[in-house]
């Protein structure tokens, strides 16, 4: 049988709408001419990784999105929350695939435990370099409340002027992302957007609380060490200590790993 019959005979089945039979001249077609069969879809090309750089532009990039998010809720949250989930989208797509648990599960389905953690080495200064934008907003307010709060009674203001300034500085931005999780929320679930600004400040509040007690204890700590003179710090270990570390468990592994690290380096502020 001739392959211009066979064709004919399916383009004559397809029109008539013969499923069962165009579908058995299609098979003999692509039997006659291999050529004519569908092409094999391109595999996909392995996601960009981020790299140092790219993460700290990533990181001072989402920062102000955020904080720029937060600024427009406050007269429409709903769009505000919108164009502050595309911002991010775009930033995510110029910074590349950035660290993933889901790298360090795999590397340790393949590699064990040796490479799981080799994994995590490789992502962390990644992971670090998008938190430091962040910690530098947070220790330039902690250090300028630390100043103000110094000026005014050295020793009990500093700790209480630097957590202030942390948390302020902070606010805006975990206002910002609230909404954005809001919305991005009720957008998977199908839902209009709706904001609860009242919900999304709540939060915000007791999330620059606790990074102003973070930095309250680490000011107070090196207060309490200077008038002592104290250069031990299992001195000065508390419950306080404790509840910070739990609260830092409860963030993803790699996150809080890079984030304390990076803090370990920024956030010891003199004053």
């Amino acid at each position: 049988m001739k392959i211009q019959d066979v064709l004919q005979a399916l383009k004559n089945a397809d029109a008539a709408g013969d499923t069962e039979a165009a579908t058995q001249l299609a098979q003999l077609a692509v039997r006659l001419r291999p050529d004519l069969a569908p092409a094999a879809p391109a595999p996909e090309a392995p996601a960009r990784e981020s790299t140092i750089g790219s993460e700290f532009v990533r990181g001072a990039k989402q920062f102000g999105s955020s904080i720029q998010t937060g600024i427009g809720a406050l007269a429409n949250p709903e769009e505000a929350a919108q164009a502050g989930i595309e911002r991010g989208r775009s930033i995510s797509e110029e910074a590349g695939e950035g660290p993933s648990l889901a790298r360090t599960k795999q590397a340790f389905e393949t590699d064990g435990i040796l490479g799981a953690a080799k994994e995590v080495g490789r992502q962390i200064p990644r992971a670090i370099s998008g938190q430091l934008p962040q910690l530098g907003a947070l220790a330039a307010g902690a250090k300028l409340g630390a100043m103000a709060g110094t000026a005014v009674a050295p020793g009990l203001g500093t700790i209480v002027g630097g957590a202030l300034g942390a948390g302020a500085t902070l606010l805006p931005s975990f206002f910002g992302s609230n909404v954005e999780r809001q919305a991005g929320e009720q957008i998977e679930a199908g839902q209009p957007v709706d904001i609860n600004r009242g919900t999304a400040a709540l939060a915000a509040t007791g999330q620059a609380a606790l990074e102003g007690a973070g930095t309250a204890f680490v000011l107070g700590k090196r207060v309490v060490k200077g008038v002592l003179g104290i250069v031990d710090d299992v001195a000065l270990q508390s419950a306080a200590a404790r509840a910070a570390l739990e609260t830092t468990a409860e963030r993803s592994l790699l996150a809080a790993t890079a984030q304390g690290a990076a803090k370990g380096l920024v956030i010891e502020i003199p004053v």
